[in-house]
């Protein structure tokens, strides 16, 4: 008889003693009886419980211990008619029969789908697979993948991956995943409006790679997750549709592959038929790139959404506006910060119902090549404030505003901001209808004429904006002092204006002039006075009269007439030319 080796398993522990010629030999494994075999085809009959058999296959082997009340079940992987597997830890996708043979595909589909439905740890070993059906995963479950590639054959209505809740303590790392399935994970909440946590879908996504799928990540009803690491180039990206709360995606790249127009990168939104609770709780992103879709950001319902020190571009030419905010199905699209970010085009906050209150802060990002305003509120958005941005866009595109407002537009801030000279305005308002408490303080251009509003907005220290106009003011210089002078700039309540007057004039009497101011102009003599009064001493040689009065609006000002007359008629000053009348902010 030959002589006896040692048999040992594909990770090098020693499993059993068999004879050298392969024929099957009994041997000592702690108290039990084992019979060495080549494949899971090769199990003895009539075995009894407790019979112990190690199979020799590099991929399906192991060790199996036979019980009889298993002996209905067979799974091809773990359980073999009663012989089952003895292992701890995760389990091998290869134990159940996948191949790295595309050929196989409906092999190693189902060899997937038998290991998934244990519910545990899976280990995907660094190979080619080749699938075209939905793996579920349940909750405890990490999906181990490093250096595997899984390429997806089945058609692109259903998904890769699928959870649906109750499920949680799920992790999916590393692996990259190829094909065009409907989405690489879709995710489904118990109900649109949960009432506890098991009604969620809660999983974690690391070090991933995916690649042509229609959608990243598409999670429905109910769902939190957290990515990071991740780089995908999908047609979109991930769909937030319901509760999704604490959504939290760091140091990944999302990229769109088709650059198709309605493509999006991050779509917040309710669905319409569900409570008016039902919105999304949270966005959170940082360090990220989120590139070449038609709406890159997307957001229609959120509770809040914050992105910071990422890139966020768009690609379809059409749409200038990567980011797009809006009111949709619920009464909750607000508390939205977008931080330190690089964003290619503009953001453009939607009309809407009047007095829509985003709470929105754009403070401290660059914008690039914008096409027409690189942040645009149209009508009835309120509380915006846009600070200490960079606008930058190359020449020759044509009217370009660094912000542009519609009708109805309140609370918004414009302060500290850097607009290039390529831009026409650095803000522009359309419309007469004041939303009130507009703000455009401190911001730095070149532009001239940098601010065109037709309503009143407090401007201050904003480029060359602080001169209002230069009007000359009209009337008939021989019979005296009296011009009138009609004003186009509005004035917001709370502003101070320096109106200057430059008078030539012809009298060998002095008098007083009288300055009448619009209605709500305040003048230095006080709230109770409609007029400033100028003394005219007629022993001045230059017969020049420069007249400087600090003016103080107790509310909003829209144009309004300023005329000069003689006060004491009876000693008319005549003016020999027209008079001229500045306003500057101070």
């Amino acid at each position: 008889m030959a002589g006896l080796i040692k048999i040992k398993n594909n990770i090098g522990s020693e499993l059993a003693i068999t004879h050298a010629d392969n024929k099957p030999a009994k041997s000592i494994i702690g108290s039990d009886i084992a019979v060495a075999v080549d494949t899971i085809n090769d199990f003895p009959l009539g075995a009894s419980d407790g019979d112990t058999v190690i199979v020799r296959d590099l991929n399906r082997g192991g060790t199996f211990i036979y019980d009889s009340t298993e002996v209905a079940n067979d799974n091809q992987g773990t359980n073999f008619n009663g012989w089952i597997r003895q292992y701890s830890g995760a389990v091998s996708v290869k134990w159940f029969g996948a191949t790295n043979n595309s050929a196989d595909v409906y092999t190693t589909t189902k060899a997937f789908q038998n290991a998934f439905s244990l519910g545990k740890n899976i280990y995907i070993p660094s190979e080619d697979f080749y699938i075209n059906d939905t793996l579920n995963v349940t909750s405890n479950m990490t999906i181990t993948a490093y250096g595997s590639t899984i390429n997806w054959t089945g058609v692109n209505t259903i998904p890769m991956f699928k959870i649906v809740a109750p499920a949680e303590n799920i992790s999916f790392c590393g692996g990259y995943f190829l094909g065009e399935s409907s989405a690489w994970i879709q995710s489904i909440g118990v109900k649109f409006d949960p009432t506890s946590v098991a009604d969620y879908a809660r999983y974690i996504i690391e070090d991933v790679r995916v690649s042509g799928a229609l959608i990243l990540i598409d999670a429905q009803k109910a769902a939190r997750f957290k990515m990071d690491r991740v780089q995908s180039y999908t047609a979109n990206g991930i769909h937030n549709f319901g509760k999704i709360v604490e959504m939290k995606i760091s140091n990944s790249v999302i990229f769109g592959s088709t650059n198709g127009t309605g493509t999006y990168g991050i779509r917040d939104e309710a669905y319409p038929g569900a409570a008016a609770t039902s919105y999304p709780e949270g966005s959170h992103i940082a360090n990220c790139t989120i590139d070449n879709f038609d709406n890159t950001i997307d957001l229609i319902d959120i509770f809040t959404f914050t992105i910071t020190n990422s890139w966020i571009g768009g690609y379809n030419s059409a749409n200038d506006f990567p980011i797009n905010i809006r009111k949709g199905n619920t009464s909750h699209c607000r508390e939205i910060t977008i931080n330190g970010c690089t964003i290619y085009g503009g953001i453009l906050f939607e009309s809407n119902p009047s007095g829509v209150m985003y709470n929105a802060n754009i403070v401290d990002n660059t914008f690039l090549n914008c096409n027409s305003a690189s942040i645009q509120l149209n009508n009835n958005a309120h509380f915006v404030k846009i600070d200490g941005n960079r606008f930058e866009t190359p020449i020759g595109i044509g009217n370009l505003f660094a912000v542009l407002i519609g009708d109805n537009v309140g609370d918004v801030d414009v302060i500290n901001n850097t607009v290039d000279n390529n831009y026409t305005k650095i803000f522009q308002a359309i419309g007469t209808t004041s939303g009130a408490n507009i703000n455009v303080c401190n911001n730095y251009s070149d532009i001239v004429n940098p601010v065109y509003s037709p309503r009143p907005i407090n401007l201050r220290h904003t480029g060359i904006a602080n001169r209002l106009e230069y009007v000359p003011l009209t009337g008939s210089p021989t019979s005296g002092i009296d011009f009138t002078g009609t004003l186009t700039s509005n004035f917001a309540k709370g502003e101070q204006v320096l109106l200057n007057i430059a008078l030539n004039y012809t009298s060998s009497n002095s008098g007083i002039l009288e300055v009448i101011l619009p209605a709500g102009l305040i003048s230095p003599n006080g709230a109770g006075w409609s007029a400033q009064f100028v003394y005219i001493d007629a022993t001045t040689v230059s017969k020049i009269l420069p007249i400087s009065i600090p003016l103080y609006a107790a509310n909003d000002i829209l144009g309004g007439v300023i005329s000069l007359k003689n006060y004491n008629v009876g000693s008319a000053v005549s003016a020999v030319y027209h008079a001229y009348m500045a306003l500057t902010r101070i």
